[in-house]
């Protein structure tokens, strides 16, 4: 089995790119949903895998008290110097709260990371008030064919190796075996621990199948649609090639710098998905 060591991770200051990357439009939309949704006002809003606590300030919007939960030492060694109720570890996935203790209850950038993610659904449906909202962002699957051709250029695989597994690839959009192959084969340790890359339907059912009834979608770039990650731009490209990039390559570069305006303007390849559901009465289905 594999693991990640998300201590090391926060306390050598890993984890704050990507923060830094998603929070300006992800706590944009929070706050919307704090407006627009209807919840219960007695409970907590749970910050569920809090990390560091860079969205406690959007949280307390809500006028709920916050609670944040981790399995990092380190990262709730930080957030406990910012102003939450409590900050305590999760155990075994488990966060050590009582059954329907929360109104809200927020995982950013979370899901991915856990290996059983129906377990995951099965313990939001278990902490939530019913009526309760839960609301995620979380990778989906286009993004892992990035993190891969990134990979390719900097290992130098052969042509013959990129199309097998560009294959693999496509092959994960029928095979949800696949897909979860690919992306713990490579974006496993490039992304911090990625176990999943979701599709939108399959995550709809996943959230459905718990007891949730989905009422928000939207698309989060928090990666150019067309990136290959840290290979993006000359400078790295200069770098990961060691000869100086010619017109060709940055013509190509431009166009794909136009196309990924083009995919963001009509909302498609996000990398990311935002996604508000609401906990149904009754027993997970």
């Amino acid at each position: 089995m594999q693991s990640y060591d998300y201590n090391s991770a926060y306390f050598d200051g890993k984890m704050a790119d990507w923060t830094t990357l998603s929070i300006g439009e992800i706590s944009s939309r929070l706050l919307t949903t704090f407006k627009r949704q209807s919840f219960p006002r007695d409970g907590i809003a749970l910050d569920f895998g809090c990390g560091s606590g860079p969205y406690l300030p959007y949280l307390k919007q809500s006028s709920l008290e916050v609670v944040g939960v981790d399995i990092s030492p380190e990262a709730i060694k930080q957030a406990g110097t910012k102003n939450y109720k409590a900050v305590q570890l999760i155990d075994q996935g488990k966060a050590p709260l009582a059954d329907q203790s929360a109104a809200i209850v927020f995982s950013t950038e979370v899901l991915e990371h856990i290996e059983d993610a129906d377990a995951a659904m099965r313990e939001f449906h278990r902490l939530l008030k019913a009526g309760g909202l839960l609301i995620l962002t979380t990778t989906m699957y286009f993004s892992s064919i990035n993190v891969y051709l990134s990979t390719a250029i900097q290992e130098k695989h052969s042509p013959v190796k990129i199309l097998r597994e560009i294959l693999h690839y496509l092959f994960g959009f029928i095979s949800r075996r696949q897909q979860e192959l690919f992306v713990r084969r490579w974006c496993y340790q490039p992304l911090g621990g990625h176990f999943h890359g979701f599709k939108p339907n399959h995550l709809k059912k996943m959230i459905a199948d718990a007891g949730f009834e989905v009422i928000e979608t939207h698309p989060v770039y928090i990666f150019k649609p067309i990136g290959f990650c840290r290979f993006s731009d000359v400078k790295s490209v200069n770098a990961a090639f060691r000869f100086p990039v010619n017109l060709p390559v940055m013509l190509v570069m431009l166009m794909i710098s136009a196309v990924n305006a083009c995919l963001k303007k009509l909302k498609l390849g996000a990398n990311n998905i935002y996604l508000v559901a609401r906990k149904l009465p009754g027993l997970p289905q």
